[in-house]
């Protein structure tokens, strides 16, 4: 399994592959979780809640309600305390298999010339939100899989120039005050260009932002390829994390 970056960006571009289920007040928080989960177990490897809390960022206490709540519908289950495994239930196996199919057809012209199974799409976005989450290097504009997926859309029509704003709106699910809120936010930090068209409001990606995202999507496509010859790309790229996360923190104690 090799990752390029102009396949991964045409991934990143495309909508959410969530759906149906609501678990969390966040939902970016729960898509990252399940990802987490499902990848893990189709790589045979254990999903703890010590690993979602320090990948993803949430607090213990609201990734224990959440799990609560998952395993009550039967979604999620999990054993083995105090150290237990969390594992998807055959329900969410289901309804994953369903709406990812139902995600291909939906975006198989986004992605041509590409077509990415299904396990490489789960790979490649559950990589680039956990990265973005762990450096925390300009969380704003990769802060959840919604607004990374803005980000991704707009840089793959830059050379088709301005995008209609309100057709944005109806490819990801965002209200409109957090759009226009975040819009905002990346034009004064000179990553969006906005034009007025009339009554139209216009949209698009600034070369910096091309750029930004360029550097992003190497980091990427580098850590995942280091494991193209392994049976689990994404465990082996949460490890490397994991290492230089760790490397990271012994260098700041060392500086004290």
């Amino acid at each position: 399994m090799i990752f390029c970056s102009d396949s991964v960006k045409k991934i990143l571009a495309c909508d959410q592959i969530a759906d149906d289920l609501v678990f969390d007040k966040r939902p970016s928080n729960q898509e990252l979780i399940f990802g987490h989960i499902l990848l893990s177990y189709e790589e045979g490897q254990p999903a703890t809640p010590g690993d979602l809390v320090n990948l993803i960022g949430c607090s213990p206490e609201s990734l224990r309600l959440m799990i609560r709540k998952a395993e009550k519908g039967k979604y999620l289950f999990s054993g083995g305390r105090p150290k237990y495994e969390i594992l998807p239930g055959s329900k969410l196996l289901w309804l994953t298999h369903k709406i990812s199919q139902e995600w291909l057809v939906r975006n198989q012209r986004r992605l041509l010339p590409f077509r990415p199974t299904v396990r490489e799409v789960y790979t490649v976005t559950q990589a680039f939100d956990i990265h973005s989450r762990t450096s925390n290097r300009l969380s704003f504009v990769f802060k959840s899989p919604v607004k990374r997926g803005i980000v991704f859309f707009l840089l793959d029509r830059m050379n088709y120039g301005y995008f209609k704003l309100k057709r944005l709106k109806h490819n990801f699910p965002i209200d409109p005050e957090s759009l226009r809120q975040f819009i905002n936010i990346m034009q004064d930090a000179g990553y969006f260009e906005k034009m007025r068209k009339g009554n139209q409001t216009l949209i698009r990606a600034s070369q910096s932002l091309q750029t930004l995202a360029d550097e992003e999507v190497t980091k990427v496509c580098l850590d995942l390829n280091k494991g193209s010859n392994s049976f689990r790309p994404y465990s082996d790229f949460v490890a490397r994390l994991k290492g230089k996360s760790n490397n990271l923190k012994e260098l700041a104690t060392a500086a004290q």
